[in-house]
């Protein structure tokens, strides 16, 4: 709960879009995928590091971002070689 509060402060005194990076070690798949889906315009994009050997079609982030589209989520491993993060940071 602390993290959504956090996030819904950014989301109520800001205008821009967020870019959400978090790692699948806790909850954050599934803290984002409730912010996506609350806020869906405010949301840009999700970017979840893989900590636990995931691979991205696992049950549990298809759960967690049910009715996110999924060009606006993505599942990485390691950021420097993850071309989509890259060109996103160096743009």
């Amino acid at each position: 709960m602390h993290k959504i509060n956090h996030l819904r402060y950014f989301i109520f005194n800001s205008l821009r879009k967020l870019i959400l990076v978090g790692d699948s070690g806790e909850r954050d798949p599934e803290i984002y995928g409730f912010i996506a889906r609350k806020y869906p315009k405010r949301v840009h994009q999700i970017f979840i590091r893989a900590v636990k050997n995931e691979i991205g079609n696992e049950t549990r982030f298809t759960k967690a971002f049910e009715r996110v589209p999924k060009d606006k989520w993505s599942i990485f491993t390691d950021p420097i070689k993850d071309m989509k993060l890259k060109s996103l940071v160096l743009s």
